[in-house]
């Protein structure tokens, strides 16, 4: 839960999910400007798309892995680069959804 989360928690699962997409993204950028191609596919998960009332840190961080792919598709699409972020579908996540009654689950869908 977040009251009890320390900062120190927060900050590995921030730098371990969202940093480590920036370290390796980063570079790729690079390569896919000067060849103008290529491709970076991310993968997030329920938690990141739903919240996850134990993992506030990691829900923010799989969300922000989103959000940074959606601007590197749109700052590589002038350079031939695409970028799509993917989530797996989890019947057991959308099973678990459905008996809290809180009915926000989100498809699984590319981001394009």
């Amino acid at each position: 839960m977040i009251f009890n989360m320390s900062e120190e928690e927060w900050d590995a699962v921030i730098a371990v999910h969202l940093k480590g997409h920036f370290t390796v993204m980063q570079p790729a950028t690079r390569h896919m400007r000067e060849h103008r191609a290529g491709r970076i596919i991310t993968f997030t998960s329920a938690a990141g798309l739903e919240g996850s009332p134990g993992q506030p840190n990691y829900s923010a961080a799989k969300e922000g892995i989103v959000g940074l792919t959606r601007s590197t598709a749109l700052a590589m699409a002038k350079y031939g680069g695409v970028a799509t972020s993917h989530s797996a579908d989890m019947p057991p996540a959308r099973a678990a959804v459905a008996r809290s009654g809180v009915g926000l689950l989100y498809s699984p869908h590319p981001l394009r």
